[in-house]
């Protein structure tokens, strides 16, 4: 339970948390499932994919005379766009493997019974070594290959989607919001005595009905004000006349002590 002293004070605020909390928990169970879920297939099919390939090129090529692996080569790179280049064993050696596509390599190793090296190059290209009896075969592909690039797509989609509709919200919160605000400043203005003439309800059924109800309430003070300041006015008025005799009289009276002690 969130305490009181966490929550917004002001209704805007949390109008705007009722509508930010369940669209924030949404993304993050759809970004949980689809990274739980799709994106974890999608990239273990990928690679089981990219795995059958490397296998099968490099079981034709031990299979081959040193003339036709280049033509095997040739054919492999027509048919999947992968690079394939023959090195010396001993530069295999300096070559040296990375954590990335964790899957991947361990997916190679137990298909592939040969010293191998994975590792990125370029930033977008992945370099593949095997160590073959007589050379060292490298191959050379996108990493699109063994990533999928629709997962960054979603997250960008997902988080640009959310951010118009919430600016979208707050948009029709504010024009919501702000009748209530008029509300409450021409309450205060009239409390201080300072009218708001140009004050109409407007805005939803409820915060209309709570205007009007002020605008009726405004005119009944207004009515009984005026009346007590007409009321007043009469008993001033009619009071005038025995008080001007009284103070007449007294200014006649020759006995000033008893002017004094009636005044």
């Amino acid at each position: 339970m969130i305490g009181k002293h966490l929550l917004p004070k002001s209704l805007f605020g949390r109008a705007l948390l009722i509508l930010l909390l369940p669209t924030l928990l949404i993304q993050l169970v759809v970004a949980y499932v689809f990274f739980d879920r799709h994106w974890g297939d999608v990239t273990r099919h990928m690679a089981t994919n990219m795995v059958g390939e490397v296998v099968f090129f490099i079981g034709q090529l031990e299979q081959s005379t040193p003339g036709r692996q280049r033509l095997i080569a040739s054919d492999f790179n027509a048919a999947t766009g992968i690079n394939v280049y023959f090195d010396s064993r001993s530069s295999f050696k300096a070559k040296r493997t990375t954590s990335e596509f964790a899957e991947f390599q361990q997916l190679l190793r137990n298909k592939l019974h040969h010293p191998i090296t994975v590792r990125k190059i370029r930033g977008t290209d992945i370099e593949i070594c095997v160590l073959t009896e007589n050379e060292s075969v490298r191959m050379e592909m996108t990493a699109k290959r063994l990533e999928s690039r629709t997962t960054t797509i979603f997250i960008m989609w997902m988080v640009a989607a959310t951010f118009i509709f919430l600016l979208i919200a707050v948009l029709f919160l504010r024009n919501q919001i702000r009748p209530i605000t008029r509300l409450a400043a021409a309450a205060e203005s009239f409390g201080r005595g300072v009218d708001m003439p140009d004050f109409r309800p407007h805005g939803a059924n409820e915060v209309r009905r709570a205007a009007r109800a002020f605008v009726i309430m405004r005119e009944r003070i207004k009515r009984q004000m005026r009346t007590r300041t007409e009321m007043l006015a009469g008993i001033s008025h009619d009071l005038r006349t025995p008080l001007t005799r009284i103070k007449l009289q007294l200014a006649m009276l020759s006995d000033q002590d008893a002017v004094k002690e009636l005044s």
